[in-house]
């Protein structure tokens, strides 16, 4: 009898330690999931809320500016100047102009397009228009190759477009320093873009009918022209010949004259290095609630590719696109734009799974793979902005959320 209590004891003791242990790992992994659950949320939503405030910002500034009594006076006046210096110009020395200015643009832009797999010619760089060629050579060219074109106030050419310039030049370039944007542009209903910050080949050239007719740039000023009533128009990412190895967002809005005529369109451009930044807290991850290989970055709805780096390509540039080709993400041609261009945005394509909770507005965490093929646990959550169709996606890697379990 006393034998067989110790064993019943024992039996009952361990049947109790077995039971207590399921519900304790049970309890641990709910547990576990709550935790990896808020920290994936937190950083995601968060991400997404700082990037709807930045393309909501980058409206209000285009609108803001486009409805000054600055921007109408300018655009009216370089449109005075533009028409002025097209019936005054010199064929010879245009014809001089045009040649110096298509032997530099080989160097600064053919040669690092066609690297990174382009297939461009000179007439997709340089126009035909006699003013665009003489307003590019004489604000970027003849200064010499260390100048850059955006110091410049006046080029010393005894102009009325250069008057004008004079006096609105340091005002705009002000404003593309200090939000950090690629350049500002002032466009006439034609099409004719009379003012450029950084004075790059689309200056002067028409965006209807031009070499950038069919830009991230003309599409957006087509859509501002089309849809006048519009606030502002945002544009999706796209890369951009004119700023080579770029992916570039516009943004613009109309710019109405004293009749409420509409008089033009302002456009401001940034470069998707600022959307990497801005989601990865210029990239400290595990200040911003991830934990060691945790990522976060942003996903396109209608192409299915990134719109900023992950944390993999930023590390390490050449074992990340080892491992996305090796899990079949990556092909060979994808891999030489991404190396010559120096970014994943609008070329590398985010998991199926991963596109697809976007669509469907899933914002639940799930067990995925990630673009190099690791195990990881992943969520999706869509930018709050009617203006661009984005997806935040923070993951981590399974064996380091799970690792605080195991131990």
């Amino acid at each position: 009898m006393a034998t067989r209590l110790a064993a019943s004891v024992v039996v009952i003791s361990l049947l109790s330690l077995v039971v207590a242990t399921i519900v304790g790992v049970t309890t641990g992994e709910d547990l576990a999931d709550d935790l990896n659950d808020e920290r994936l949320r937190s950083t995601a939503e968060s991400a997404a809320w700082d990037v709807a405030a930045d393309i909501g910002g980058l409206e209000n500034t285009t609108v803001g500016f486009a409805a000054s009594r600055q921007a109408v006076v300018a655009i009216d006046e370089f449109d005075d100047a533009f028409t002025e210096l097209e019936n005054t110009l010199d064929e010879d020395d245009y014809q001089l102009e045009l040649d110096e200015l298509i032997e530099a643009y080989r160097e600064r832009y053919l040669d690092p397009l066609r690297e990174s797999g382009r297939d461009v010619q000179i007439r997709d760089i340089a126009g035909t228009s006699p003013v665009a060629a003489y307003l590019q050579y004489e604000y970027a060219i003849d200064l010499g190759p260390v100048v850059r074109p955006a110091t410049i106030d006046d080029a010393d050419d005894d102009t009325d477009w250069t008057d004008v310039h004079r006096r609105v030049h340091p005002v705009y370039r002000d404003v593309v320093a200090r939000l950090g944007l690629l350049d500002l542009y002032l466009v006439s209903p034609a099409g004719r873009v009379l003012y450029t910050v950084n004075k790059r080949p689309d200056l002067g050239t028409n965006l209807r009918t031009g070499p950038f007719s069919g830009s991230v740039v003309a599409n957006t000023f087509r859509r501002v022209i089309d849809n006048p009533d519009e606030r502002a128009i945002v544009s999706d990412l796209r890369l951009y010949d004119a700023f080579p190895g770029e992916a570039v967002g516009v943004v613009g809005s109309p710019i109405f004259d004293d009749d409420d005529e509409l008089a033009g369109t302002l456009l401001i451009s940034y470069s998707a290095s600022t959307l990497t930044d801005l989601v990865t807290a210029d990239q400290t991850w595990e200040a911003g609630g991830l934990p060691e290989t945790g990522d976060v970055y942003l996903v396109g709805g209608v192409d299915g590719t990134t719109r900023s780096d992950p944390r993999g390509y930023l590390e390490n540039p050449t074992e990340y696109l080892d491992a996305a080709a090796a899990a079949g993400r990556l092909s060979g041609d994808e891999r030489q734009q991404i190396e010559a261009i120096g970014t994943t945005v609008l070329t590398l394509s985010a998991v199926d799974e991963t596109v697809d909770a976007g669509v469907e507005r899933d914002s639940s965490m799930r067990s995925a793979r990630s673009i190099t093929g690791g195990s990881v646990l992943s969520m999706t959550v869509p930018v709050d902005t009617e203006s661009v169709d984005w997806y935040v996606v923070t993951e981590v890697d399974a064996a380091v959320a799970g690792r605080g379990l195991d131990d």
